[in-house]
């Protein structure tokens, strides 16, 4: 109970690939990507505070949600330095290392590829995706199709700037997650969740 208006906020952790073969380079759910589908996430804000505008077109991250929250909480205006460029997301590869493949019997080169470090840094219209296997992509995007993505070019050379927005080299990143393991054991009321959401 509030004496307040109360703002509401739709958003997502992630989309999904829906097997298109351009857009989602013929894949489906979201694991092992960090194409379109998957980062552009709806964001909406039903009834802000004054000061806000209808529409912002510039990228966000969600790193900033926390930072949106609060000023929305205190009823302050939108800050623009939250938006822009550059946005970076990573993946870091298949949960745990004892059954992070939920069972499934993988190769050996199979596993290494579903189980890759991906980073992603967005810079304008383009998009620039590196990989704990070596490979670098460059897509373009378009503004007016928020879910779309074509490459530009298969072996690209990743800006510095692009690299500098994580703290830590993807390389090292990977080891040192790979060298924890995670429980993979669930409760029989999170495994019927996870089970209903198709995770299992």
């Amino acid at each position: 109970e509030t004496d307040h208006e109360t703002t509401v906020i739709v958003t997502a952790d992630h989309g999904h690939n829906l097997g298109f073969a351009e857009d989602d380079g013929g894949l489906f759910h979201h694991t092992g990507s960090q194409s379109e589908g998957l980062l552009h996430v709806p964001f909406e804000i039903i009834n802000p505070p004054a000061g806000w505008d209808d529409v912002e077109t510039e990228r966000l991250s969600q790193l900033q949600v926390g930072e949106v929250v609060r000023r929305l909480a205190h009823g302050e205006p939108f800050d623009e330095s939250l938006v822009g460029d550059p946005v970076a997301a990573e993946t870091v590869g298949l949960l745990g290392t004892d059954d992070g493949t939920w069972g499934l019997d993988f190769s050996d080169e199979e596993y290494a590829h579903w189980s890759r470090m991906i980073r992603t840094v967005y810079d304008g219209d383009r998009k620039y995706e590196w990989d704990s296997l070596g490979a670098a992509l460059e897509y373009r995007l378009d503004p007016g199709r928020p879910c779309w993505q074509a490459e530009s070019e298969a072996d690209a050379t990743v800006p510095e700037p692009a690299r500098d927005c994580f703290d830590v080299p993807l390389d090292e990143y990977k080891r040192r997650a790979a060298g924890h393991s995670q429980d993979m054991d669930f409760d029989d009321e999170v495994e019927d969740r996870l089970q209903t959401l198709g995770y299992l």
